[in-house]
């Protein structure tokens, strides 16, 4: 009866020592890591995960810009093909770069008087693009389709607008560099 007495004692301390200090207790009696050790270990894995992502994120960011940059030395070539000019703000006189907001610019007229531009650019927008005046400093207004920063935007709408009526022979692109 002693024994039996002195296992519940054991017991009872053994239930009371698991519950007043929780499983920690018992995982270090036991060698393993307690909760404190797995939330750290838990944080680094964490840690070096999202680490490891950031790395793989700017990668890939140079990369895009790897490609993008061949794609616009492309785009550029096929450009070329499709205007009579490329043309530089820098070389135009009359134009201030600082007033415009994208890269490339499709001219498509130049006028003196600044209803004749409207008229385009209503044309322009019957066809469904974009069209943008662009004011020269001497009085001029030149007309521009559909400008972008993005070459292959640049190269289809040129594509689609060649033939139209509104969109002379010698159609050249504005650089904004």
């Amino acid at each position: 009866m002693k024994r039996y007495i002195l296992l519940l004692r054991i017991a009872v301390v053994a239930v009371s020592v698991s519950c007043l200090s929780g499983c920690d207790f018992l995982r270090t009696l036991a060698g393993r890591p307690t909760s404190t050790e797995i939330e750290v270990k838990r944080a680094a894995v964490e840690q070096t995960l999202r680490q490891k992502a950031l790395e793989d994120s700017l990668a890939m960011e140079r990369l895009r810009q790897a490609a993008d940059s061949l794609d616009a030395l492309n785009y550029r070539d096929s450009l070329a093909q499709l205007v009579s000019v490329m043309a530089p703000v820098s070389k135009v006189s009359g134009i201030d770069g600082t007033q415009l907001q994208f890269r490339y610019y499709p001219m498509v007229g130049s006028f003196s008087e600044e209803a004749n531009a409207d008229r385009l650019v209503a044309a322009v927008g019957a066809d469904g693009h974009n069209a943008v005046k662009l004011k020269y400093r001497k009085g001029r207004t030149a007309v521009s389709v559909g400008p972008s920063d993005n070459p292959r935007d640049i190269y289809k709408t040129l594509k689609e607008i060649k033939g139209q009526p509104y969109c002379p022979a010698d159609v050249w692109l504005l650089i904004n560099e």
